[in-house]
Protein backbone atom coordinates (compact mmCIF):
# COMPACT_ATOMS: atom_id res chain seq x y z
CA UNK A 1 0.00 0.00 0.00
CA UNK A 2 1.00 3.22 -0.81
CA UNK A 3 1.48 6.08 2.08
CA UNK A 4 0.05 8.88 1.56
CA UNK A 5 2.09 12.19 2.02
CA UNK A 6 0.51 12.63 5.57
CA UNK A 7 1.39 9.17 6.52
CA UNK A 8 5.10 9.17 5.15
CA UNK A 9 5.96 12.77 7.00
CA UNK A 10 4.22 10.87 10.42
CA UNK A 11 7.06 8.04 9.59
CA UNK A 12 9.55 10.07 9.55
CA UNK A 13 8.99 11.89 12.58
CA UNK A 14 8.28 8.06 14.17
CA UNK A 15 12.26 7.43 13.07
CA UNK A 16 13.51 11.19 14.52
CA UNK A 17 14.44 12.21 11.41
CA UNK A 18 14.23 16.23 12.24
CA UNK A 19 16.06 15.34 15.44
CA UNK A 20 18.53 13.53 14.07
CA UNK A 21 19.49 15.59 11.28
CA UNK A 22 19.31 18.38 14.34
CA UNK A 23 21.98 16.41 16.02
CA UNK A 24 23.79 15.25 13.10
CA UNK A 25 24.54 18.91 12.20
CA UNK A 26 25.45 19.87 15.38
CA UNK A 27 27.76 17.39 16.10
CA UNK A 28 29.09 17.71 12.81
CA UNK A 29 30.14 21.20 13.41
CA UNK A 30 32.02 20.61 16.40
CA UNK A 31 33.94 17.87 15.12
CA UNK A 32 35.23 19.94 12.30
CA UNK A 33 36.07 22.63 14.27
CA UNK A 34 37.94 20.22 17.01
CA UNK A 35 39.66 18.53 14.17
CA UNK A 36 40.41 21.79 12.60
CA UNK A 37 42.38 22.72 15.95
CA UNK A 38 44.27 19.51 16.49
CA UNK A 39 45.63 19.13 12.93
CA UNK A 40 46.92 22.43 12.77
CA UNK A 41 48.44 22.35 16.00
CA UNK A 42 50.33 18.65 14.73
CA UNK A 43 51.25 20.42 11.22
CA UNK A 44 49.37 17.66 9.16
CA UNK A 45 49.23 18.11 5.57
CA UNK A 46 45.68 19.70 4.37
CA UNK A 47 44.61 16.10 2.78
CA UNK A 48 43.72 15.03 6.05
CA UNK A 49 41.35 17.99 6.77
CA UNK A 50 40.31 17.86 3.08
CA UNK A 51 39.41 14.48 3.56
CA UNK A 52 37.44 14.71 6.87
CA UNK A 53 35.20 17.48 5.29
CA UNK A 54 34.28 15.57 2.52
CA UNK A 55 33.07 12.54 4.58
CA UNK A 56 31.70 14.66 7.32
CA UNK A 57 29.24 16.32 4.89
CA UNK A 58 28.95 13.49 2.70
CA UNK A 59 27.52 11.32 6.06
CA UNK A 60 24.67 13.86 6.24
CA UNK A 61 22.81 13.15 3.05
CA UNK A 62 23.38 9.41 3.47
CA UNK A 63 22.16 9.50 7.23
CA UNK A 64 18.81 11.68 5.66
CA UNK A 65 18.44 9.54 2.84
CA UNK A 66 18.63 5.93 4.98
CA UNK A 67 16.08 7.29 7.25
CA UNK A 68 13.76 8.33 4.42
CA UNK A 69 13.77 5.14 2.72
CA UNK A 70 13.33 3.36 6.64
CA UNK A 71 10.34 5.29 6.58
CA UNK A 72 9.01 4.33 3.34
CA UNK A 73 9.64 0.38 3.89
CA UNK A 74 8.09 1.29 7.58
CA UNK A 75 7.61 -2.13 8.89
CA UNK A 76 8.63 -4.36 6.17
CA UNK A 77 12.00 -2.42 5.40
CA UNK A 78 14.94 -2.41 7.05
CA UNK A 79 15.62 -2.27 11.19
CA UNK A 80 16.40 0.96 12.15
CA UNK A 81 20.11 -0.68 12.78
CA UNK A 82 20.53 -0.32 8.87
CA UNK A 83 21.71 3.16 9.03
CA UNK A 84 24.03 3.13 11.04
CA UNK A 85 25.41 0.29 9.32
CA UNK A 86 24.68 2.32 5.76
CA UNK A 87 26.34 4.96 6.77
CA UNK A 88 29.89 3.29 8.44
CA UNK A 89 30.35 1.32 5.21
CA UNK A 90 29.68 4.65 3.12
CA UNK A 91 32.28 6.91 5.13
CA UNK A 92 34.80 3.79 4.91
CA UNK A 93 34.45 3.75 1.17
CA UNK A 94 34.67 7.65 0.89
CA UNK A 95 37.69 7.69 3.60
CA UNK A 96 39.68 5.47 1.07
CA UNK A 97 38.69 7.76 -2.10
CA UNK A 98 39.28 11.12 -0.45
CA UNK A 99 42.58 9.99 0.63
CA UNK A 100 43.54 8.98 -2.83
CA UNK A 101 42.31 11.92 -4.24
CA UNK A 102 43.83 14.69 -1.81
CA UNK A 103 47.31 12.72 -1.58
CA UNK A 104 47.54 12.13 -5.02
CA UNK A 105 46.49 15.58 -6.49
CA UNK A 106 48.08 17.50 -3.49
CA UNK A 107 51.13 18.15 -5.47
CA UNK A 108 49.49 19.71 -7.79
CA UNK A 109 47.48 22.20 -6.08
CA UNK A 110 50.79 22.97 -3.48
CA UNK A 111 53.82 23.12 -4.83
CA UNK A 112 55.35 23.49 -1.34
CA UNK A 113 54.00 20.22 0.43
CA UNK A 114 55.03 18.46 -2.77
CA UNK A 115 58.49 19.11 -2.61
CA UNK A 116 59.89 16.60 -0.44
CA UNK A 117 58.49 14.15 -2.49
CA UNK A 118 59.81 15.19 -5.88
CA UNK A 119 63.06 15.56 -4.69
CA UNK A 120 63.59 12.91 -2.81
CA UNK A 121 66.31 9.94 -3.47
CA UNK A 122 67.98 6.69 -2.18
CA UNK A 123 70.46 8.54 -0.26
CA UNK A 124 69.89 8.25 3.63
CA UNK A 125 69.06 11.31 5.18
CA UNK A 126 71.04 12.54 8.17
CA UNK A 127 70.17 14.71 10.78
CA UNK A 128 72.57 15.92 13.04
CA UNK A 129 70.98 17.73 16.55
CA UNK A 130 72.38 20.33 18.42
CA UNK A 131 74.94 19.01 20.62
CA UNK A 132 74.41 19.30 24.23
CA UNK A 133 76.88 21.62 26.42
CA UNK A 134 77.53 19.05 29.24
CA UNK A 135 79.50 22.26 31.74
CA UNK A 136 78.38 24.65 34.14
CA UNK A 137 79.40 27.18 32.14
CA UNK A 138 77.16 29.02 29.50
CA UNK A 139 79.94 30.07 27.78
CA UNK A 140 81.39 27.07 26.21
CA UNK A 141 77.68 26.94 24.62
CA UNK A 142 79.54 28.58 21.39
CA UNK A 143 81.04 25.28 21.52
CA UNK A 144 78.75 23.00 21.16
CA UNK A 145 76.64 25.07 18.75
CA UNK A 146 79.91 25.47 16.40
CA UNK A 147 80.86 21.55 16.40
CA UNK A 148 76.78 20.81 15.03
CA UNK A 149 77.15 23.38 12.33
CA UNK A 150 80.85 22.21 11.17
CA UNK A 151 79.99 18.54 11.43
CA UNK A 152 77.01 19.09 9.21
CA UNK A 153 78.72 21.54 6.83
CA UNK A 154 81.40 18.54 6.55
CA UNK A 155 78.57 15.63 5.47
CA UNK A 156 76.89 17.95 3.59
CA UNK A 157 80.06 17.19 1.13
CA UNK A 158 78.86 13.89 0.34
CA UNK A 159 77.21 12.83 -2.60
CA UNK A 160 76.25 9.73 -0.94
CA UNK A 161 74.21 11.23 1.54
CA UNK A 162 71.50 14.20 2.10
CA UNK A 163 72.11 16.13 5.28
CA UNK A 164 69.30 18.38 7.02
CA UNK A 165 70.18 21.77 8.13
CA UNK A 166 71.46 23.16 10.75
CA UNK A 167 68.52 25.21 11.16
CA UNK A 168 65.84 22.82 11.16
CA UNK A 169 67.97 21.08 13.82
CA UNK A 170 68.21 23.63 16.14
CA UNK A 171 64.69 23.39 17.57
CA UNK A 172 65.39 20.70 19.34
CA UNK A 173 67.96 22.52 21.29
CA UNK A 174 67.70 21.49 24.97
CA UNK A 175 65.35 19.16 24.42
CA UNK A 176 65.25 15.10 24.96
CA UNK A 177 62.71 14.33 21.87
CA UNK A 178 62.35 10.82 20.63
CA UNK A 179 64.23 10.04 17.88
CA UNK A 180 61.45 8.45 16.08
CA UNK A 181 59.19 11.69 15.99
CA UNK A 182 62.84 13.53 14.63
CA UNK A 183 63.07 10.86 11.69
CA UNK A 184 59.00 12.02 10.88
CA UNK A 185 59.29 15.37 11.62
CA UNK A 186 62.71 15.85 9.30
CA UNK A 187 62.59 12.76 7.15
CA UNK A 188 65.73 11.52 8.56
CA UNK A 189 66.44 7.73 8.53
CA UNK A 190 69.68 8.93 10.91
CA UNK A 191 70.05 10.82 13.56
CA UNK A 192 73.51 11.92 15.03
CA UNK A 193 73.27 12.83 18.63
CA UNK A 194 76.27 14.32 20.91
CA UNK A 195 77.89 16.44 23.48
CA UNK A 196 80.80 18.46 24.50
CA UNK A 197 82.65 18.67 27.88
CA UNK A 198 85.23 21.34 28.43
CA UNK A 199 87.69 21.00 31.44
CA UNK A 200 90.59 22.76 31.74
CA UNK A 201 92.52 22.99 28.38
CA UNK A 202 91.13 19.40 27.44
CA UNK A 203 87.47 19.00 25.95
CA UNK A 204 85.60 15.73 26.17
CA UNK A 205 82.88 14.86 22.88
CA UNK A 206 80.87 12.32 22.49
CA UNK A 207 78.57 11.03 19.93
CA UNK A 208 76.30 8.48 18.24
CA UNK A 209 74.14 7.33 15.45
CA UNK A 210 70.97 6.59 15.63
CA UNK A 211 68.87 4.89 13.32
CA UNK A 212 65.00 6.42 13.40
CA UNK A 213 63.06 3.25 12.30
CA UNK A 214 63.99 1.48 15.07
CA UNK A 215 65.98 3.85 17.75
CA UNK A 216 69.09 1.38 17.51
CA UNK A 217 72.69 2.74 18.33
CA UNK A 218 74.57 1.66 15.04
CA UNK A 219 77.80 3.89 16.10
CA UNK A 220 79.38 5.59 19.15
CA UNK A 221 82.55 6.92 19.82
CA UNK A 222 84.23 9.41 22.77
CA UNK A 223 86.99 11.63 22.16
CA UNK A 224 88.85 13.07 25.32
CA UNK A 225 91.40 15.53 23.48
CA UNK A 226 93.07 18.93 24.15
CA UNK A 227 91.56 21.85 23.59
CA UNK A 228 93.79 22.80 20.81
CA UNK A 229 92.86 19.43 19.10
CA UNK A 230 89.14 20.92 18.59
CA UNK A 231 88.90 20.92 14.79
CA UNK A 232 90.81 17.98 14.24
CA UNK A 233 87.96 16.00 17.03
CA UNK A 234 85.47 17.71 14.06
CA UNK A 235 86.98 15.75 11.03
CA UNK A 236 87.21 12.36 12.92
CA UNK A 237 83.52 12.79 14.22
CA UNK A 238 82.48 13.46 10.31
CA UNK A 239 84.42 10.58 9.39
CA UNK A 240 82.82 8.23 11.75
CA UNK A 241 79.81 9.12 10.72
CA UNK A 242 80.35 8.50 7.79
CA UNK A 243 81.65 5.32 8.22
CA UNK A 244 78.90 4.26 10.36
CA UNK A 245 76.00 5.45 7.77
CA UNK A 246 78.41 3.18 5.13
CA UNK A 247 79.23 6.06 2.60
CA UNK A 248 82.67 5.06 1.35
CA UNK A 249 82.78 7.87 -1.42
CA UNK A 250 82.99 10.67 1.42
CA UNK A 251 86.00 8.64 3.43
CA UNK A 252 87.90 8.27 0.71
CA UNK A 253 87.40 11.58 -0.96
CA UNK A 254 87.48 13.63 2.10
CA UNK A 255 90.08 16.21 2.42
CA UNK A 256 90.35 18.53 5.28
CA UNK A 257 92.35 21.52 3.19
CA UNK A 258 88.98 22.00 1.77
CA UNK A 259 87.66 23.89 5.00
CA UNK A 260 88.18 27.32 6.12
CA UNK A 261 89.58 27.05 9.09
CA UNK A 262 90.86 29.11 11.84
CA UNK A 263 93.16 27.99 15.31
CA UNK A 264 91.29 31.26 17.40
CA UNK A 265 87.95 29.74 18.96
CA UNK A 266 87.15 33.37 19.38
CA UNK A 267 86.89 34.27 15.82
CA UNK A 268 85.21 30.98 14.75
CA UNK A 269 82.61 32.06 17.73
CA UNK A 270 82.02 35.50 16.26
CA UNK A 271 81.31 33.77 12.76
CA UNK A 272 78.96 31.67 13.93
CA UNK A 273 77.57 34.59 15.77
CA UNK A 274 77.33 36.76 12.33
CA UNK A 275 75.77 33.86 10.17
CA UNK A 276 72.71 33.03 13.44
CA UNK A 277 72.10 36.98 13.00
CA UNK A 278 71.98 36.83 9.22
CA UNK A 279 69.80 33.97 9.57
CA UNK A 280 67.03 35.81 11.46
CA UNK A 281 67.46 39.36 9.78
CA UNK A 282 69.34 39.35 6.78
CA UNK A 283 69.47 43.08 7.44
CA UNK A 284 70.80 43.37 11.05
CA UNK A 285 74.37 45.38 11.77
CA UNK A 286 74.65 42.88 14.75
CA UNK A 287 75.51 40.47 11.98
CA UNK A 288 77.74 43.07 10.29
CA UNK A 289 79.68 43.46 14.01
CA UNK A 290 80.00 39.77 14.70
CA UNK A 291 81.94 39.66 10.96
CA UNK A 292 83.94 42.70 11.64
CA UNK A 293 85.01 41.19 14.94
CA UNK A 294 85.74 37.86 13.43
CA UNK A 295 88.35 39.63 10.71
CA UNK A 296 89.91 41.58 13.47
CA UNK A 297 90.46 38.28 15.24
CA UNK A 298 92.06 36.01 12.33
CA UNK A 299 92.77 38.19 9.33
CA UNK A 300 93.66 34.66 7.82
CA UNK A 301 90.22 32.86 8.45
CA UNK A 302 88.56 32.95 5.03
CA UNK A 303 85.17 32.08 6.36
CA UNK A 304 84.66 35.51 8.51
CA UNK A 305 85.91 37.18 5.66
CA UNK A 306 83.13 35.55 3.17
CA UNK A 307 80.34 35.69 5.64
CA UNK A 308 81.35 39.89 6.10
CA UNK A 309 81.12 39.90 2.34
CA UNK A 310 77.57 38.63 2.44
CA UNK A 311 76.38 40.47 5.22
CA UNK A 312 77.68 43.99 3.32
CA UNK A 313 76.37 42.66 -0.34
CA UNK A 314 72.78 42.75 0.94
CA UNK A 315 72.93 45.71 2.24
CA UNK A 316 74.42 47.41 -0.79
CA UNK A 317 71.21 45.27 -2.56
CA UNK A 318 68.54 47.00 -0.06
CA UNK A 319 70.43 50.25 -1.32
CA UNK A 320 71.80 49.94 -4.89
CA UNK A 321 73.19 53.83 -4.59
CA UNK A 322 75.40 52.33 -1.74
CA UNK A 323 78.63 51.72 -4.30
CA UNK A 324 81.11 51.87 -1.33
CA UNK A 325 79.08 49.20 0.28
CA UNK A 326 79.25 47.06 -2.87
CA UNK A 327 82.90 47.31 -3.22
CA UNK A 328 83.87 46.37 0.48
CA UNK A 329 81.45 43.81 0.12
CA UNK A 330 83.31 42.19 -3.35
CA UNK A 331 86.38 42.83 -1.58
CA UNK A 332 85.89 40.61 1.25
CA UNK A 333 83.86 37.86 -0.43
CA UNK A 334 87.26 38.02 -3.37
CA UNK A 335 89.64 37.74 -0.11
CA UNK A 336 87.95 35.03 1.53
CA UNK A 337 88.06 32.88 -1.88
CA UNK A 338 91.59 33.42 -2.36
CA UNK A 339 92.18 31.99 1.20
CA UNK A 340 90.11 29.03 0.82
CA UNK A 341 89.40 28.43 -2.97
CA UNK A 342 87.91 25.22 -2.08
CA UNK A 343 85.59 25.60 0.57
CA UNK A 344 81.78 25.05 -0.47
CA UNK A 345 80.76 28.12 1.95
CA UNK A 346 82.65 30.50 1.02
CA UNK A 347 82.38 29.69 -2.75
CA UNK A 348 78.33 30.35 -2.30
CA UNK A 349 79.20 33.45 -0.45
CA UNK A 350 81.46 34.45 -3.35
CA UNK A 351 79.00 33.96 -5.59
CA UNK A 352 75.71 35.60 -3.78
CA UNK A 353 77.54 38.45 -2.87
CA UNK A 354 78.57 39.11 -6.27
CA UNK A 355 75.14 38.43 -7.37
CA UNK A 356 73.77 40.87 -4.82
CA UNK A 357 76.41 43.26 -6.01
CA UNK A 358 74.77 43.23 -9.69
CA UNK A 359 77.61 40.68 -11.32
CA UNK A 360 74.94 37.75 -12.00
CA UNK A 361 76.97 36.40 -14.62
CA UNK A 362 80.11 35.42 -12.70
CA UNK A 363 78.00 34.79 -10.23
CA UNK A 364 77.19 31.71 -12.03
CA UNK A 365 81.11 30.83 -13.29
CA UNK A 366 81.15 30.41 -9.30
CA UNK A 367 77.92 29.44 -8.08
CA UNK A 368 77.97 26.44 -10.34
CA UNK A 369 80.89 25.10 -8.30
CA UNK A 370 78.52 25.07 -5.19
CA UNK A 371 76.08 21.53 -5.62
CA UNK A 372 79.48 20.15 -7.23
CA UNK A 373 81.51 20.81 -3.98
CA UNK A 374 78.76 19.95 -1.43
CA UNK A 375 75.29 18.41 -2.91
CA UNK A 376 73.56 18.71 0.57
CA UNK A 377 74.62 22.23 1.51
CA UNK A 378 71.26 23.65 1.64
CA UNK A 379 72.26 27.21 1.39
CA UNK A 380 74.62 27.04 -1.45
CA UNK A 381 71.92 25.23 -3.18
CA UNK A 382 69.43 27.93 -2.99
CA UNK A 383 71.90 30.92 -3.47
CA UNK A 384 72.50 29.38 -6.70
CA UNK A 385 68.79 28.44 -7.48
CA UNK A 386 68.81 32.40 -6.53
CA UNK A 387 72.22 33.14 -9.10
CA UNK A 388 70.04 30.61 -11.61
CA UNK A 389 66.84 32.69 -11.51
CA UNK A 390 68.61 36.14 -12.26
CA UNK A 391 70.60 34.84 -15.12
CA UNK A 392 67.28 34.00 -16.75
CA UNK A 393 67.29 30.05 -15.96
CA UNK A 394 64.36 29.53 -13.57
CA UNK A 395 63.52 26.09 -14.90
CA UNK A 396 66.92 25.29 -13.98
CA UNK A 397 66.86 26.80 -10.48
CA UNK A 398 63.56 25.08 -9.38
CA UNK A 399 64.88 21.69 -8.69
CA UNK A 400 67.75 23.13 -6.19
CA UNK A 401 65.57 25.86 -4.72
CA UNK A 402 62.95 22.96 -4.24
CA UNK A 403 65.86 20.42 -2.98
CA UNK A 404 67.36 23.08 -0.25
CA UNK A 405 63.51 24.02 1.17
CA UNK A 406 63.41 19.69 1.33
CA UNK A 407 66.79 20.08 3.83
CA UNK A 408 65.56 23.45 5.92
CA UNK A 409 62.06 22.24 6.58
CA UNK A 410 62.16 24.43 10.02
CA UNK A 411 64.93 26.82 9.57
CA UNK A 412 64.51 30.69 10.26
CA UNK A 413 65.62 31.26 7.00
CA UNK A 414 62.76 29.24 5.83
CA UNK A 415 60.86 31.92 4.26
CA UNK A 416 63.23 33.68 2.50
CA UNK A 417 64.16 29.87 0.13
CA UNK A 418 60.28 29.69 -0.19
CA UNK A 419 59.91 33.50 -0.89
CA UNK A 420 62.81 32.31 -4.07
CA UNK A 421 61.29 29.51 -5.38
CA UNK A 422 57.53 31.49 -5.31
CA UNK A 423 60.35 34.11 -7.53
CA UNK A 424 61.40 31.44 -9.70
CA UNK A 425 57.83 29.95 -10.87
CA UNK A 426 57.06 33.63 -11.44
CA UNK A 427 59.95 34.21 -13.64
CA UNK A 428 58.51 31.33 -16.03
CA UNK A 429 54.96 32.55 -15.54
CA UNK A 430 53.61 30.17 -13.20
CA UNK A 431 51.58 32.00 -11.17
CA UNK A 432 49.55 29.32 -10.13
CA UNK A 433 52.31 27.44 -8.85
CA UNK A 434 53.91 30.72 -7.15
CA UNK A 435 51.34 32.00 -4.98
CA UNK A 436 51.24 28.84 -2.86
CA UNK A 437 54.43 29.37 -1.45
CA UNK A 438 54.61 33.61 -1.81
CA UNK A 439 51.72 33.11 0.89
CA UNK A 440 54.11 30.82 3.13
CA UNK A 441 56.51 32.97 2.84
CA UNK A 442 54.52 35.75 3.94
CA UNK A 443 53.60 33.78 6.91
CA UNK A 444 56.82 32.51 8.03
CA UNK A 445 58.71 36.29 8.00
CA UNK A 446 58.67 37.36 11.47
CA UNK A 447 57.51 40.59 10.26
CA UNK A 448 56.03 42.16 7.39
CA UNK A 449 58.10 42.25 4.61
CA UNK A 450 57.80 44.93 1.72
CA UNK A 451 59.05 42.93 -1.29
CA UNK A 452 57.15 39.51 -0.40
CA UNK A 453 54.27 41.13 -0.34
CA UNK A 454 54.75 42.64 -3.92
CA UNK A 455 55.38 39.64 -5.35
CA UNK A 456 52.93 37.92 -3.87
CA UNK A 457 50.58 40.81 -4.59
CA UNK A 458 51.54 40.41 -8.44
CA UNK A 459 50.89 37.50 -8.28
CA UNK A 460 47.67 37.14 -7.35
CA UNK A 461 47.03 40.31 -9.89
CA UNK A 462 47.69 38.12 -12.76
CA UNK A 463 45.83 35.36 -11.74
CA UNK A 464 43.00 37.93 -11.12
CA UNK A 465 42.18 38.18 -7.51
CA UNK A 466 42.44 42.12 -7.33
CA UNK A 467 41.23 42.29 -4.40
CA UNK A 468 43.54 40.36 -2.71
CA UNK A 469 46.07 41.80 -4.69
CA UNK A 470 45.05 45.06 -3.39
CA UNK A 471 45.08 44.10 0.28
CA UNK A 472 48.55 43.01 0.20
CA UNK A 473 49.39 45.79 -1.69
CA UNK A 474 48.45 48.15 0.95
CA UNK A 475 50.27 46.25 4.02
CA UNK A 476 53.87 46.34 1.68
CA UNK A 477 54.31 50.26 1.72
CA UNK A 478 52.75 53.58 2.09
CA UNK A 479 53.96 55.01 -0.91
CA UNK A 480 53.36 52.04 -3.16
CA UNK A 481 54.46 54.01 -6.77
CA UNK A 482 57.97 54.30 -5.74
CA UNK A 483 58.45 51.41 -3.97
CA UNK A 484 57.31 49.09 -6.86
CA UNK A 485 60.03 51.26 -8.93
CA UNK A 486 62.17 50.69 -6.71
CA UNK A 487 61.50 46.87 -6.41
CA UNK A 488 61.57 46.56 -10.36
CA UNK A 489 65.27 48.83 -10.81
CA UNK A 490 66.49 46.58 -7.75
CA UNK A 491 65.65 43.71 -9.84
CA UNK A 492 67.28 45.02 -13.02
CA UNK A 493 70.22 45.82 -11.77
CA UNK A 494 71.06 42.46 -10.44
CA UNK A 495 69.15 40.17 -13.40
CA UNK A 496 71.01 39.48 -16.93
CA UNK A 497 67.03 39.68 -18.62
CA UNK A 498 65.91 42.53 -16.19
CA UNK A 499 63.67 40.04 -14.41
CA UNK A 500 62.66 38.82 -18.20
CA UNK A 501 58.99 39.45 -19.63
CA UNK A 502 56.93 38.05 -17.30
CA UNK A 503 58.23 40.23 -14.37
CA UNK A 504 57.93 43.24 -16.64
CA UNK A 505 54.15 42.43 -16.98
CA UNK A 506 53.93 42.22 -13.09
CA UNK A 507 55.43 45.31 -12.77
CA UNK A 508 52.98 47.03 -14.88
CA UNK A 509 50.15 45.80 -14.20
CA UNK A 510 51.51 46.58 -9.98
CA UNK A 511 51.62 50.54 -11.08
CA UNK A 512 48.52 50.37 -12.42
CA UNK A 513 46.33 48.92 -9.13
CA UNK A 514 48.38 51.02 -6.93
CA UNK A 515 47.90 54.18 -9.11
CA UNK A 516 43.77 53.90 -8.47
CA UNK A 517 45.06 53.09 -5.01
CA UNK A 518 46.68 56.76 -4.20
CA UNK A 519 44.15 58.17 -6.49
Amino acid sequence: MTNTPNSFVDSLRQHRLFRVATIYAIVGWLLIQFADICLEAFESPPWIMQAFLVIVLAGFPITVTCICLLARKNSDGPSKAVVPILTIIVAVLLSFGAYHYFANNQAKQNPTSAISQQVRTSNPVLAVLPFANMSSDAENEYLADGITEDVITLLAQSPGMEVIARNSTFKYKNQNPDIRDVGRDLGAEYVIEGSIRPFGDRIRVTVQVIETATGAHIWAEKYDRPLAEFFEVQDEVSLGVAAAVGDAVFREGYQRASQSRTEKLTAWAATSRANVNFNLNMLDELAVESARQAVALDPDYALAHAVLGRVLAIQSLADVDNHAGAEEAEAEARLAARLAPDDPRVQAYLAVSLLWTGQPAEALAIGERVPKMSPSYAEGLMYYGDILIHNGRSQDAIPYLEKGIKLTPSAPQLGFYLFLLGEGLMHQGNFVAAEEPLIAANRLFSRENSLALVHLAGTQLQLGKVEEAKANLKLADPSLGSFINDAQRIMEFYSTDGGGEYFKSVWAGLEALAATLEN
